[in-house]
């Protein structure tokens, strides 16, 4: 498992899910974290995309900015 500290405020960490590389950026190394959305059998996908870990606003489906998952 990957784990992370913020240099700045050792109170803010995660543990992403990988590690990812775009040689196109000076920055190589970038984080992604996934997370296993449930769909249960004739349910459609946004219907529990939007129970779990996203919303719809007027421009479409996004993700939750205010789950317990999210953070910047």
């Amino acid at each position: 498992m990957l784990s992370f500290c913020s240099r700045e405020n050792g109170n803010f960490g995660g543990s992403p899910a990988e590690l990812v590389t775009d040689p196109s950026k000076s920055n190589l190394h970038e984080i992604i974290e996934a997370k296993n959305v449930i769909v249960m059998d004739g349910e459609p996908l946004k219907d529990c995309l939007i129970k779990s870990i996203c919303k719809m606003f007027d421009t479409g489906l996004k993700v939750n900015k205010s789950h317990i998952y999210f953070s910047l």
